[in-house]
């Protein structure tokens, strides 16, 4: 792995910590903006943190304006509508506060707005010819990792196809990571965010894309939600463990970037955009079943997950060991207790009847090739079923 060349990036500013949004002020008199779009969730729009925003801009004497994205994952209709919006205004940059979905409507609006298009005309891997306008991204849940990733995921309603963009352009310049706006997030959104960064880490500590410094990051961000996502699904005011696993959340996002995600993100992007369960929550349901799946092609890693996690790693063994990796990604998906896809309501005829669209789109869809387990389209239903089951 040494012997080969690999790049490295991530955005140019990452502020992190409790009150770390107030320390995006200092900045945006470098930017010379003039009037920017926020892109943001109704929820978000009446907080205090909102309001703090709109101080700082006005302070800083930036102009704004504000779409508020419908509720659920993005779709190429509410990012059209925000184009239109960031147009209409004469917005020369995006601020997206909220989840990964008002993150990635904001790349999406950037795509149009210099690039033109249809948007269907930039999926897949580096087809974004233009850079975007400046994006700050402010998370508020931050397991997404989008806030530092080379990712956005549009779903096209009409295809039900949940369609991935890739580029390094789509990177946002800053990227505000204060564990404070998390703290209203349930038990289930925590989990499900939490196990999102968790599949970030692992995936690209798995990749065959994997690199010395992801790998490095991958590690540590596993530790941190090994450590600090149960505190954080049992109180959510506990600062401390909100902290790790947002911290947890911009080392996934880094790594997969860098290093690619495998084929958790490659089936739960179909699963999301057919069934309509939120993105984390889709990865978190297929975790446990790709891991059954994957380790006997690379048991070291996993070895090396159960030691992070604080599992018998068994060094003399290293299939022992990584069977013990798979152990304890199981304990974390069943304290945070993640339902499996069947309870979620989604009803087994609806199911198998969208398996083969599934799988199809799954294998199509940009990252199943780095997974280090060569995987069939037979397999994937497979998987699909099992992961049904729980």
């Amino acid at each position: 792995m040494l012997l080969f060349p690999f790049e490295f990036r991530m955005p140019r500013l990452i502020l992190h910590g409790p009150g770390s949004l107030r320390d995006l002020e200092k900045e945006l008199s470098r930017m010379a903006l003039k009037k920017t779009l926020i892109v943001t969730s109704e929820a978000i729009q009446s907080s205090d943190h909102y309001a703090f925003l709109l101080e700082m801009l006005t302070r800083s004497m930036i102009e704004n304006s504000c779409y508020t994205i419908p509720a659920g994952e993005p779709t190429t209709m509410s990012v059209r509508e925000g184009l239109n919006q960031f147009l209409k205004d004469r917005c020369d940059s995006c601020f997206a506060i909220g989840g990964g979905s008002c993150i990635d409507t904001a790349k999406a609006i950037g795509i149009l707005a210099t690039n033109g298009a249809e948007l269907k005309d930039f999926r897949g891997q580096d087809r974004i010819i233009h850079p975007l306008p400046p994006i700050v991204a402010i998370p508020s849940t931050g397991g997404s990792g989008s806030e530092v990733s080379r990712y956005a995921m549009i779903t096209d309603q009409e295809q039900r196809v949940k369609m991935m963009f890739s580029s390094p352009l789509l990177i946002p310049e800053i990227a505000v990571s204060d564990p404070l706006l998390t703290v209203s997030l349930s038990p289930l959104n925590t989990a499900a965010i939490g196990l999102d960064a968790f599949c970030h880490a692992l995936e690209s500590l798995t990749s065959k894309k994997e690199q010395p410094f992801t790998n490095i990051l991958a590690l540590s961000a596993i530790k941190l939600i090994s450590e600090h996502l149960r505190k954080a699904w049992c109180d959510g005011t506990d600062i401390e463990a909100r902290s790790g696993v947002m911290l947890a959340g911009i080392l996934g996002g880094i790594c997969t970037t860098n290093s690619s995600a495998t084929l958790i993100h490659a089936m739960s992007r179909p699963l999301s955009a057919i069934f309509e369960i939120p993105h984390g929550l889709a990865n978190a349901s297929l975790l446990s079943t790709w891991a059954d799946f994957t380790y006997l092609s690379c048991p070291e890693k996993f070895r090396l997950v159960a030691e992070t996690m604080n599992y018998d790693s068994h060094r003399e063994n290293p299939l022992e060991g990584a069977r013990m990796g798979i152990e304890a990604i199981r304990a974390l998906c069943s304290d945070l207790e993640i339902p499996s896809i069947e309870e979620m309501g989604i009803d087994i005829d609806d199911f198998e009847s969208a398996l083969e669209k599934m799988a199809d789109d799954a294998l199509t869809s940009g990252t199943t090739d780095n997974n280090p387990r060569a995987v069939t389209r037979k397999q994937v239903i497979d998987l699909y079923k099992r992961a049904y089951l729980g």
